[in-house]
């Protein structure tokens, strides 16, 4: 059974695939990352992860703004 809390994050995991198409090179960068990095990216700062996706901070800033957009009913 899963926790709410995976169900969300499981949620979160599919919007960034069902996306892809409307991603930036850079953004996919970073989508891709964090899927196949789901057990330690969440953990990560915007710069760690910035440099992990070879990106750069403002890149995952609007990122990170883009899903909150994409998440707006």
């Amino acid at each position: 059974m899963q926790k709410e809390g995976e169900s969300v994050l499981a949620d979160v995991y599919e919007q960034m695939i069902s996306k892809q198409n409307q991603m930036s090179k850079s953004q996919l960068k970073i989508a891709n990352y964090l899927i196949d990095h789901q057990e330690t990216a969440p953990f990560l700062t915007a710069s760690k992860l910035a440099k992990n996706a070879e990106v750069g901070e403002a890149t995952v800033v609007r990122f990170a703004f883009f899903f909150r957009i994409q998440r707006v009913p």
